[in-house]
């Protein structure tokens, strides 16, 4: 996607990302464990929320997911969250976990909060519209396009080959043992190589990119 797409897009968005919830207690959860066994891969869909991915020594995918309501129609939007469903595939590798019946692009009067604990050897793909992601943990590949919102990684320096980062409204920060590295250009952008094998690659709209490496 073009910059200017980019930017469009997050506009469109940045009222949707910045309404606090309305509900004090979560109108549905849902939890669900999967064993990883011979995938190498997550992929995490979805639209409008906040998502916290850590990694364990563990061998399951542990899914933990909460529903609020950002909308006044309490009625509506308790509806519209009875009909969501967590639909988590397993195709050729990959683990595919998404809310099935969530809108694309607005948040349809429903956040998520999304909590995963993954072992710490796969690789995750996410697809965030509107909210902020934390990652930490992981040694492997990280590959996230988020419209608006923050993003927070955390990991080993000798875990990670190469970094990129690009923000069309916002900044990029890389923190390393021996010092910062500050995005710079339109849109902000920032490399770095290192020594481990693992490649980070995080897309952004508008938000800000923090990425410290230990």
């Amino acid at each position: 996607m073009s910059p200017l797409k980019q930017i469009f897009l997050a506009l469109a968005l940045v009222g949707v990302a910045a309404v606090p919830g309305l509900a004090e207690e979560p109108v549905r959860r849902f939890e669900q464990k999967v064993f990883a066994g011979e995938v190498h891969t997550l992929e995490v869909d979805l639209g409008v929320g906040n998502i916290d991915i850590e990694g364990t020594d563990g061998r399951d995918v542990e899914i933990n997911i909460e529903l609020f309501c950002v909308r006044q129609d309490a009625v509506k939007c308790q509806r519209r969250a009875e009909r969501i469903e967590l639909v988590p595939r397993r195709n050729k590798g990959r683990l595919k976990v998404r809310l099935k019946g969530t809108p694309r692009g607005r948040a349809g009067g429903v956040s998520a909060d999304m909590v995963l604990r993954i072992p710490r050897r796969l690789g995750i793909e996410v697809d965030l519209q509107g909210g902020n992601l934390v990652v930490s943990g992981l040694s492997s590949h990280i590959e996230v396009d988020v419209a608006v919102g923050d993003v927070d990684l955390k990991g080993q320096q000798s875990d990670v080959a190469k970094v990129s980062a690009s923000v069309a409204v916002g900044k990029a920060d890389l923190w390393l043992g021996e010092g910062h590295i500050q995005g710079t250009g339109f849109p902000r952008s920032l490399k770095w190589q290192g020594s481990g094998e693992a490649e980070w690659e995080v897309d952004v709209g508008t938000g800000n990119v923090a990425i410290h490496l230990q």
